[in-house]
């Protein structure tokens, strides 16, 4: 269980919500990737929104998944494809793709105006075989432990803060079934980068990450800003290390802005 009086969790829990949803609400495609072709109103045509625009931002999901397995292959792994959890999902981007794989998919995320969209378009797809719900500081408030095969999370750990981020990896070996993979990626070294864990405490004042405008050419950049955050590899060894879990592979990434990123391959014992 997340003790929720270490660090005021809850807090950064709180605080990433409102970042999040608000982005939700003004540019929830771009929030997810940050081009100019996905603002709004680059991906609507007379106000309604591009079947073209929208088929091309989930085919970008269906690549991330390709070399997710392409990982997976490489280490001679065949994935049992029941349950996969998508922890960061968004509006679907990867759940989508995902659930073309395995036969349940949940897609988790913090912030409920990206998940109506979620829901809506996977209604509009024909995608019934995946569930979307909304994260909180302790994700075994809702979801049974050791029930996922495979858990996925890129471009998302990287907008949490360290002491938040290092228990959701934790909490990852624990929803792993025993022998089930989990593949998460953030990035690990900046050399502009610094945290300050004495005031992780006040998420909403000064975390010490670094900003990340989450916005760019045409668009408003007025609004809550999206933090970045790194983890030492050392440091996601030991919370993968403590919930029976080891590393399998370890895939470097070369990030953008001078951020490096691992890609981390995880296996459960048993």
């Amino acid at each position: 269980m997340v003790d929720m009086n270490s660090k005021n969790l809850k807090d950064h829990v709180d605080d990433l919500e409102e970042t999040f949803s608000f982005w939700g609400k003004r540019e929830p495609y771009f929030c997810v990737l940050t081009a100019s072709k996905f603002l709004l109103h680059n991906m609507t045509d007379q106000g309604k929104m591009s079947d073209q625009a929208l088929d091309h931002f989930y085919s970008l999901g269906e690549s991330d998944i390709r070399f997710a397995f392409e990982i997976l292959e490489h280490n001679g792994i065949n994935i049992n494809p029941t349950m996969a959890l998508d922890f960061g999902c968004g509006v679907g981007r990867l759940t989508f793709a995902l659930a073309k794989i395995f036969c349940f998919v949940i897609g988790c995320d913090i912030s409920e105006p990206h998940l109506e969209i979620a829901r809506d378009n996977a209604c509009q797809f024909g995608i019934n075989n995946v569930h979307f719900i909304k994260s909180s500081a302790n994700l075994l408030d809702r979801l049974s432990p050791e029930s996922f095969d495979f858990i996925y999370s890129r471009l998302v750990l990287q907008h949490i803060p360290p002491i938040l981020s290092k228990a959701y990896i934790r909490q990852f070996t624990s929803l792993l079934k025993a022998g089930g993979y989990m593949l998460i990626q953030l990035p690990t070294t900046s050399p502009a980068y610094a945290f300050n864990p004495e005031a992780s405490d006040s998420p909403a004042s000064n975390r010490m990450g670094n900003d990340r405008v989450i916005a760019e050419g045409d668009a408003d950049t007025s609004g809550p800003k999206v933090q970045m955050f790194s983890l030492e590899i050392r440091e996601v060894l030991e919370a993968i290390n403590e919930g029976r879990c080891q590393l399998i592979d370890l895939v470097f990434e070369t990030g953008r802005d001078g951020w490096t990123s691992h890609v981390f391959l995880v296996r459960k014992d048993g």
